[in-house]
């Protein structure tokens, strides 16, 4: 259970800026707010504005004989006005209990899980304590959220305005409904060419705004989207998660939907194209990577990361495509080669029965696949 305490004190210890090493700084510098799937949706509890989203165990890897935050971030990290919300996210393998301070006020959340996400609004800059307690030992990471005093310039808010015309009328009813949206924003916005801007909401909606500033569309239930589309030509690819998995689908200007395919794990990357916009990559956090054909989405190539590890980052793709290097959230980067393996038809399974030995082929299991693994390097092991 949840337990929200008010107290004086804070936990000092742990780094400056983040994890317990320059690697886990610059990881959490990269990693976008993290939801779980397959897990249990917590009753939302707040401590200044301490918001909790979503929160699961996370089981240490096989053989670990000791535990380390292996993330702690903010996104964003910078905001420019007091109030606004922004994403905590953590993930701690192996960790028995998780506590997060406010230390600026000294509140804290209590008896949480080993990964999640809260969602917080601080109203000056704040630093975030995060204490993850093991069997006997407790290892602590800090993080700071800077709200800055000096605003930027709203283009769409600030520009003049035609005098009393409809279309000035609707920019302006646009506007208001900027301000007015519910949920916060749960990634980097989407920006095209044209100014056409897409933005993923914590409140599982999809949203579409024309270089005015007038919103063009709202696509409702599309999922708590954490990334930024991949776009081609008309089309934007995106990866989205919800209670049950994650999905990616070809969303075109109108709001309709060319294609969508389903994941049993939510999609925190942002999915990318190859050079010729063919296939789609999509990483989800179980660590399967799909290649998508972009015009079907049909399954064109597959690859499962070993032994349970996690992927959070974008894949990156060789510049002639031929490698597809993946970044684990435990700090190892794998480079896998992107021609399509060769399928592997299932073993059939022998059935003894009275009448003598019978042969079952398994012809409702799927053929396997399995993509070549050129190398991989742990980053936290010094050459």
């Amino acid at each position: 259970m949840i337990k929200l305490l008010m107290v004086g004190s804070s936990i000092g210890r742990g780094s400056a800026l983040g994890c317990s090493s320059w690697y886990s700084q610059l990881y959490a510098g990269l990693l976008a707010p993290i939801i779980f799937f397959g897990l249990f949706t917590a009753a939302v509890a707040s401590a200044a504005e301490m918001q909790l989203i979503s929160n699961a165990p996370l089981p240490a890897s096989p053989g670990a004989t000791s535990f380390e935050v292996q993330a702690f971030s903010a996104l964003p990290d910078k905001l420019f006005q007091p109030g606004d919300t922004a994403g905590l996210s953590w993930a701690v393998p192996g960790a028995k209990s998780v506590t997060l301070i406010d230390n600026t006020d000294g509140s804290r959340l209590e008896g949480l899980l080993a990964q999640g996400v809260v969602r917080v609004a601080p109203t000056a800059t704040t630093i975030y304590t995060l204490a993850a307690e093991g069997d006997s030992v407790t290892q602590t990471a800090q993080l700071q959220i800077t709200v800055v005093s000096a605003q930027p310039q709203n283009k769409w808010k600030d520009r003049p305005q035609a005098k009393s015309t409809r279309k000035s009328k609707n920019a302006v009813q646009a506007l208001q409904k900027v301000h007015q949206q519910p949920g916060s924003i749960g990634a980097s916005l989407t920006a095209l060419k044209d100014g056409t801007v897409y933005q993923g909401s914590f409140d599982g909606n999809y949203y579409q705004y024309l270089a005015d500033g007038v919103m063009a569309w709202k696509l409702e239930n599309a999922g708590v989207v954490m990334n930024q589309a991949a776009v081609a030509d008309d089309l934007a690819f995106v990866g989205a998660n919800s209670a049950e998995g994650g999905r990616v689908f070809a969303l075109k200007p109108d709001k309709s939907l060319l294609w969508e395919a389903h994941t049993d794990s939510g999609i925190i990357a942002s999915p990318i194209l190859n050079a010729d916009h063919s296939l789609v990559y999509a990483a989800s956090y179980n660590g399967t990577i799909l290649g998508l054909n972009a015009a079907d989405g049909s399954e064109q190539w597959r690859y499962r990361l070993p032994n349970g590890k996690t992927v959070s980052a974008a894949p990156t793709l060789s510049e002639d495509g031929s490698t597809l290097y993946i970044h684990s959230t435990d700090h190892i980067v794998y480079a896998v080669s992107t021609e399509s393996p060769v399928p592997v038809s299932p073993k059939p399974k022998i059935i003894v029965l009275p009448e003598g030995p019978v042969l079952v082929l398994k012809e409702n299991a799927p053929p396997q696949e399995k993509a070549t693994l050129i190398w991989q390097r742990d980053l936290k092991t010094p050459e």
